[in-house]
């Protein structure tokens, strides 16, 4: 449970207990299921969050989840008691299987009872209270920070759906659960006890860095640089489109109505050399592209503005840096794939254009084909970094 700071666990006075009795600290508090703070439902989610990252990441339960074991503390943090029933989440349910149709482990019905308890303390301080809601913080934090064979399908199916293209209410959707689940993990502060400064780079969002620049990619770094390529890729295209529109509307003599349409253009080089009428446009895909990007940046625009943006970005560079030993391999890396990416694309665009063809479905296919394929290579670490890592 270090993974999620506001939950307290008693320390044990391992002198004083044996096999029958456990002997731990006194903690002061309240009973979780009897408090009328405000915090109460904040202090349930935590909780199912932490029985998730028990059952899916530790795999070691307490194994005696009732009322009487949760306090919520003086500080506002929630305090689980009792740990001298333990249960582990072992494979032998699937070899339990072979012999049996349906057969549910203990630690299932430990589970169970724990998200029932409560979501029956949650309901009772809020009718409309919903358990799903409650683990969906941790859901996505799970989507987004798993690089398992099987969450890359389910992260890519919730982003895109049936769909190849992003669904921006669902990334906004996703990142609001990931910025909950860092809200759940922080310590409460009061006026009087403002506590530890809390670091401007959480643990789960380190765990998000170093996979997004993984030096061997990952599949969250794949979906990014696909998404960034074809947002460059239309956004470059649009303004070749806008310049040649407005020179067209300044010409000395006039031109065909295709030649002079907004985001329709004459390719010059080809046509001036070997005379192709060939007509580059904008595509329904780049039309795509660059509505994502506009609803992207009406998601993200607000935080801009936001009075505390500045300080904020300080902080948070402030955080990175002692992190750059570890992510500078991968920023260069990714920096890499993403040039080639991009100038296979165009490329293949720029073909298109002048065949009438559609070899850019090929990359569709799989945007970071080419780049996997192609030998990268590191660039030294800056001497002030290695020397930061040595120390």
């Amino acid at each position: 449970m270090k993974s999620i700071p506001n939950i307290k666990v008693p320390r044990v006075f391992m002198k004083y207990t044996s096999r029958k009795v456990l002997i731990t600290e006194w903690v002061e508090g309240e009973k979780l299921s009897e408090s009328r703070e405000g915090d109460l439902l904040l202090l349930v989610n935590t909780a199912l969050n932490c029985y998730l990252i028990q059952l899916l990441e530790s795999g070691f339960l307490h194994a005696d989840p009732h009322p009487g074991n949760l306090l919520r503390t003086t500080d506002g943090c929630l305090c689980v008691l009792d740990f001298g029933l333990m249960t582990e989440v072992t494979d032998d349910l699937a070899k339990i299987s072979e012999d049996y149709v349906f057969v549910l482990p203990p630690y299932f019905a430990l589970i169970l009872k724990a998200f029932s308890v409560l979501e029956g303390i949650g309901l009772e301080a809020d009718p409309d209270y919903a358990i799903v809601n409650g683990c969906y913080p941790y859901l996505s934090k799970r989507l987004i920070t798993d690089d398992s064979l099987r969450t890359r399908a389910a992260l890519k199916y919730f982003l895109y759906g049936e769909s190849d293209r992003l669904d921006v209410k669902r990334v906004e959707d996703i990142l609001n659960g990931f910025e909950n689940f860092k809200k759940l993990t922080m310590v409460p502060t009061t006026a009087d006890d403002p506590g530890k400064p809390l670091p401007p780079v959480d643990p789960a969002a380190k765990e998000v860095l170093l996979l997004l620049f993984a030096p061997n990619g990952s599949f969250l770094q794949d979906l990014l640089l696909t998404e960034l390529v074809r947002a460059v890729d239309a956004l470059s295209r649009e303004a070749l489109a806008e310049l040649w529109a407005f020179f067209a509307s300044q010409a000395l003599f006039p031109l065909p109505a295709e030649l002079s349409a907004p985001k329709s253009w004459l390719i010059p080089l080809p046509s001036l050399f070997f005379g192709s009428r060939r007509i580059a446009s904008l595509s329904q895909d780049d039309e795509y592209s660059l509505d994502t990007v506009k609803r992207l940046w009406v998601l993200a625009e607000p935080q801009f503005r936001h009075t505390t943006f500045v300080s904020g970005i300080s902080e948070l560079v402030q955080g990175v840096i002692p992190m750059m030993p570890d992510l500078f391999p991968g920023i260069v890396m990714t920096a890499q794939r993403f040039i080639l990416m991009l100038l296979q694309r165009q490329a293949l665009r720029l073909a298109d254009d002048l065949d009438g063809k559609n070899s850019v479905a090929v990359w569709e296919r799989d945007p970071t084909a080419f780049a996997r394929h192609v030998r990268l290579f590191p660039l030294p670490m800056p001497q002030r970094d290695r020397n930061l890592k040595d120390s």
